[in-house]
């Protein structure tokens, strides 16, 4: 068992170089850690196991664990339980399946504590555009893990407001899930999201071992069945997460995180992989993190041409006008 200290390190490795008419405009370092179900280090970049993170939305499906443990999951369709554990563009169908969450709970959107931003799904955002219309919490990416955790907290009689407060029953729930299922043996560190929700800041080996368990754990086993058999989902179009997830048949189960951070949790091989770029690029995560599994195998050579997973295969660097300005070079870790 080991202890979520707060860690920091400059020890990174250099994942990608960025290059515009050959000369090199960016550099992007980084850290990658692989563990096996029980924490052992599979695999690490240099300064992996000094470095801490927070989870971010990579949290989203423990989050949404109290909903299993306590029965609550048989109550829902399994793409209720995948909305839950989302970052979703919110296009129709994921704001459909949130708003279905709320109506089992009996609860308005009003109650979602998530605050409003811009739809991602493109369609979503011109469509309110033209309709005059503002954001509301469902087109956060995060209304799904608010409206599970109202569902939770509705069915189990607990207070609906506050619920994002760290010493709410849920909330010390979560903690606790997650603390224990990360290998650590004091209370995980934690902070603010974006959406206004606790995160947890772990040791990267803790987390790629957080995710070893998803996979590995038959209690869970709803939520990985929910997520990978519904992997539109858990992200949507254009999104790394649901390409990888769908490209693999569900073998991998991947999800995002916030400023260049993605955990994917290998089911089949009870193995678990964070990937977190120093810098909190996205558009580069994506690009590595496919590589990786590529390389690595696991993603399939009889895989690697899912339409999905091709906007994140092209490292040529384009302008405005769609020329070819440049190029991303990866350096992939043996």
């Amino acid at each position: 068992m080991k202890t979520a200290l707060s860690c920091s390190t400059t020890e990174t490795s250099l994942l990608a170089t960025f290059r515009r008419n050959r000369l090199i405009e960016n550099r992007h370092w980084g850290w990658l850690a692989v563990s096996d179900a029980k924490g052992t280090l599979l695999y690490s970049t240099p300064g992996s196991d000094k470095t801490s993170i927070f989870l971010r939305s990579t949290a989203k499906p423990f989050q949404a664990m109290p909903l299993v443990r306590s029965g609550l999951h048989q109550t829902l369709r399994p793409e209720e339980l995948a909305i839950a554990c989302a970052s979703h563009v919110a296009s129709p169908y994921h704001t459909q399946l949130v708003a279905s969450l709320l109506q089992k709970a009996g609860i308005s959107e009003h109650l979602l504590a998530c605050g409003a931003h811009p739809p991602l799904d493109q369609d979503t955002r011109e469509n309110l555009i033209r309709q005059n219309e503002s954001p509301n919490p469902l087109h956060n990416n995060c209304s799904g893990k608010h409206a599970g955790m109202l569902y939770y907290c509705s069915q189990k009689h607990l207070p609906l407001e506050g619920y994002l407060d760290p010493h709410h029953p849920l909330q010390q729930e979560i903690q606790t899930i997650i603390q224990n299922m990360s290998g650590l043996d004091t209370p995980v560190l934690s902070g603010i999201d974006g959406c206004g929700a606790p995160t947890y800041y772990l040791p990267i080996t803790n987390a790629a071992q957080l995710y070893a368990r998803l996979g590995s754990t038959p209690e869970y086993d709803p939520i990985v069945l929910a997520m990978t058999t519904n992997p539109e989902a858990i992200g949507g179009k254009n999104r790394v997460d649901t390409a990888i997830t769908k490209a693999s048949k569900g073998r991998l189960l991947a999800k995002v995180g916030a400023d260049g951070l993605i955990g994917i949790s290998h089911v089949e091989k009870n193995q678990g992989l964070i990937l977190k770029i120093a810098d909190g690029n996205t558009a580069i995560r994506n690009q590595i993190v496919v590589a990786l599994l590529k390389k690595w195998e696991w993603i399939l050579p009889t895989e690697e041409e899912h339409p999905a997973l091709k906007p994140f295969q092209d490292l040529r660097i384009r302008n405005i006008q769609n020329q070819v300005v440049g190029k991303v070079e990866l350096v992939l870790p043996e």
